[in-house]
């Protein structure tokens, strides 16, 4: 089972890994989000380069806000994504 940090009364979030999930033990991590089956890893630096597990929705969803804050335009970022969801190889 995994550990977990309480972040308030109400959330508890993974603690992360310190090298990445294999493809076959990423499914049995929770999402550090909303805590559906994960998907995805993401490398979080500013938490000690740690890998947490998010699920489908909420990896686009970083994804978006990433692109965001690169600057991309509305039209360039619902390009991308549309993209991005349709190359992904969703089990």
């Amino acid at each position: 089972m995994e550990r977990t940090v309480t972040v308030s009364k109400k959330k508890k979030i993974p603690r992360g890994k310190t090298f990445p999930y294999s493809q076959d033990s990423i499914r049995r991590v929770p999402c550090s989000r909303c805590g559906k089956p994960s998907f995805r890893q993401w490398n979080i630096c500013s938490l000690d380069g740690k890998f947490f597990g998010v699920c489908k929705g909420c990896d686009v969803l970083f994804n978006e806000v990433v692109l965001k804050f690169m600057r991309f335009t509305e039209p360039q970022r619902s390009k991308i994504l549309e993209a991005y969801r349709e190359n992904q190889k969703y089990p």
